[in-house]
């Protein structure tokens, strides 16, 4: 019982505006933290390319144990002896010149790690606008079920004015039998309407990766605020805006100059490369055969010291085309990503003035729906006030109420519209969801 309680208070606490919203669903999306695993990938993998300009550096110790016949070293000749040995090296390597591999390798890991942090933005951006479209849509439904309970509400007093009035003989029976019709078909619709918010309440849960279990409470209270404040800007001014802030245009571009830098590493692999190869080893050896004393330990490791230096050089000759496929291959990714940029170009820019004329089209609804409301009120009176005097039937007056309830949604519909319209707009302008200030 008490886990009960606690859950329920739990639940009555969960209250958010849509900027928390989006705030939990980025930071609980699998998508976030799928990308923060490969991001963390991209990071190590940038850490070796830049490691790797350091020298190559090994060691090797040997143990071993000899018995049976060998060969003196010091009287030649065959004989049975156990002997022990062991041995010390230390070895390094340094690439002096690789066809610039290493150096493309280096600058390859920062593009994958700077694209990385784009592709987060990107994934961002994708759950902060389903998240905002998900939002206004249960916003839009709570306020189709306060409309409907309203419609009920007048459908009740109605029904009690239409008995009334069939009392005293102004209202025939019929006419009684349509009223209480009309508050059926109105109790209806607000069921619909309840299990609309529902769904769509349970779209939102999903999309933020909220427990299902949880009551889900969204504050309505800022939901129409600052709705018809913008101010136009020229779409161009927008664009330049987007190309420069945009992750997709940002991505293509890194993709792009990757795509480069393995193109040219792959021209350069035909030329030879360079290594310098250095050295150092000594080594203790105790054998049964000499008759004198053997030398110390220490003696040994001094006395058998040797060093080495070389300069190696590998001349690709004959490879089986691989080099030549190499090249073919990176050159053809190349020219791919060089389409993908321009693509992505094309889109933001088609996005960009599709989300312009969406907003300043918002505008004008918006206006006209204002006006069309505020004329079918005024209509929507007067015909109450006809159907209490008796001169119209109440299938005139339903109309009148139904024409009033869609002039209300739509104005509320468009409201709706025009704040995504204007969300996305400012994204372009280089303002992320989460920190725009009409959230």
């Amino acid at each position: 019982m008490a886990a009960l309680l606690l859950l329920s208070n739990i639940a009555k606490a969960q209250t958010k505006s849509l900027r928390e919203c989006i705030e939990y669903a980025i930071e609980n999306a699998h998508d976030t933290k799928i990308q923060e695993a490969k991001n963390s990938s991209k990071e190590a993998e940038y850490r070796k390319a830049l490691l790797s300009f350091a020298p190559s550096v090994g060691g090797s110790v040997g143990l071993g144990s000899n018995f049976g016949r060998s060969i003196d070293p010091e009287t030649n000749i065959y004989s049975n002896s156990t002997s022990f040995s062991n041995s010390y090296s230390l070895y390094g390597s340094l690439t002096i010149f690789d066809g610039f591999s290493l150096v493309n390798s280096y600058k390859i890991g920062q593009i994958n790690r700077l694209s990385g942090v784009e592709e987060s933005t990107l994934i961002e951006d994708d759950i902060s606008l389903r998240t905002i479209q998900a939002y206004l849509n249960v916003v839009y439904a709570n306020a189709m079920v306060s409309l409907a309970e309203s419609q009920t509400e007048e459908s009740e007093a109605l029904l009690e004015r239409t008995k009334v009035m069939e009392e005293i003989g102004i209202r025939s029976s019929s006419d009684l039998l349509q009223a209480e019709a009309k508050l059926a078909s109105d109790k209806y619709n607000q069921t619909l309407q309840k299990n609309r918010l529902a769904r769509e309440i349970l779209t939102l849960k999903t999309i933020m990766n909220y427990p299902a279990q949880l009551n889900l409470e969204i504050d309505y209270s800022t939901s129409h605020a600052t709705l018809y404040e913008y101010s136009s800007q020229a779409e161009d001014s927008i664009v330049v805006s987007a190309l420069a802030n945009m992750p997709q245009i940002k991505i293509a571009s890194l993709n792009l100059e990757s795509a480069r830098l393995r193109y040219s590493t792959a021209k350069w692999s035909t030329l030879p490369s360079i290594r310098v190869n250095g050295g150092y080893s000594t080594g203790y050896m105790k054998s049964n055969q000499s008759e004198s004393v053997t030398p110390a330990f220490w003696d040994q490791i001094k006395n058998k010291q040797g060093q080495y230096l070389t300069l190696g050089i590998s001349i690709p000759i004959f490879n089986s085309y691989n080099k030549r496929t190499e090249i073919i291959h990176s050159r053809n990714q190349y020219s791919i990503a060089e389409q993908e940029q321009k693509k992505s170009v094309a889109e933001i820019v088609s996005e960009v003035r599709k989300a312009v004329g969406e907003v300043n089209g918002a505008v004008m609804e918006v206006n006209l729906a204002q006006k069309r409301l505020h004329y079918q009120e005024i209509a929507h009176k007067a015909n109450i006030r006809k159907y209490e005097e008796g001169l119209i039937g109440i299938l005139e007056l339903q109309t009148s109420s139904n024409l009033l309830l869609a002039s209300k949604a739509e104005l509320l519909n468009t409201s709706l519209k025009y704040r995504l319209s204007k969300s996305i707009v400012e994204r372009f302008n280089g303002v992320e969801y989460r920190f725009q200030i009409s959230l």
